[in-house]
């Protein structure tokens, strides 16, 4: 099959508009450990592009455009289900998705950069938004709303800003996604949580 990688980036998408899905329905916990195999298949897209030669601008476009979805569109979606949250909180999150998607514009124009010979982002790769709202759901915080509002502001912000991020290989990415997915799978099935 030609354009392996392409197929895995839409693999990913579909699984996150599940994960939207279920999270509008009021499945929450099934819903974060969707989100959690979608952006492993995310983060393994660019491997497979690599290993069959399959790299290409419309691949490298493709991936920036579901990586709007899992780490900006679903985080808001599912905070927006599953919380009542106040005008200033809905804010917050809106603030978020702007400057995630300017963090990804400015990396697609731009690209990497770079500390002397060590690769890295210019600002905070959106992949840290699903483990926010990983901690913010399974940690017992008391006023879930108010540390939706700061923890979002907070990524917006790093997310736009000049420092360096240093780049992680993928695979660390890959596995801790992994792991966080099959966590909330867990709890959803053996302890039934919604």
């Amino acid at each position: 099959m030609k354009h392996k990688a392409n197929a895995m980036t839409f693999l990913a998408l579909m699984l996150v508009l599940f994960a939207i899905d279920l999270a509008v329905q009021g499945s929450y916990t099934l819903s974060i450990a969707l989100a959690f195999f979608s952006a492993v298949l995310d983060g393994l897209d660019g491997y497979v592009a690599r290993f069959f030669k399959e790299e290409s601008n419309f691949g490298r476009q493709l991936d920036s455009a579901s990586d709007i979805f899992i780490y900006l569109v679903y985080p808001t979606i599912f905070f927006l289900s599953a919380f009542a949250l106040s005008f200033g909180e809905k804010l917050s999150l809106f603030i978020f998705v702007c400057c995630g998607v300017f963090r990804l514009i400015r990396f697609n124009t731009f690209g990497y950069s770079y500390i002397g010979k060590t690769r890295g982002y210019m600002g905070l790769p959106v992949v840290f938004s699903l483990y926010s709202l990983f901690f913010i759901w399974f940690l017992p915080f008391q006023g879930k709303t108010y540390q939706i509002m700061v923890s979002n502001l907070i990524l917006g912000f790093l997310m736009i800003q000049k420092f360096i991020f240093p780049k992680v290989s993928a695979i660390f990415y890959i596995l801790l996604m992994l792991s966080f997915g099959l966590f909330s799978f867990y709890v959803y099935s053996a302890m039934g949580v919604k």
